[in-house]
């Protein structure tokens, strides 16, 4: 009876690649320690259990490294070994945060005494 329905396969992920510390600055525009603190300003806790789940450092470096040299999200998601559409994902869900914690970081003086002009 079950010869005829398709059983699904695993699940396979490609290799992931990681940035190291040295290659950082040049790829990311950021040190890793400042990497880092904006993951945690940022970023909320990753409490995903499956095997493919990218950690909020890796989501962090994949929207750095999209800002930095903006291009496709198809050759960031090469560099990183992920899909282009996770890399799409992951890059918006980034921005979303932070724009979420923009008010805290980002104001605009509305005085001209505020502006501090002589």
């Amino acid at each position: 009876m079950a010869d005829f329905m398709q059983l699904r396969e695993g699940k396979t992920y490609r290799k992931r690649r990681n940035v190291s510390p040295s290659q950082s600055k040049r790829l990311l525009r950021f040190d890793s320690e400042s990497v880092d603190f904006l993951c945690s300003e940022f970023l909320p806790e990753n409490n995903e259990r499956r095997g493919g789940a990218l950690s909020a450092r890796t989501k962090m470096e994949i929207c750095l490294r999209y800002l930095g040299d903006p291009g496709f999200q198809s050759g960031v998601a090469e560099d990183y070994g992920i899909h282009r559409t996770t890399a799409c994902k992951t890059i918006s869900w980034v921005l979303n945060k932070v724009y979420q914690k923009s008010d805290h970081w980002i104001r605009f003086p509305t005085t001209v005494a505020e502006l501090n002009i002589k």
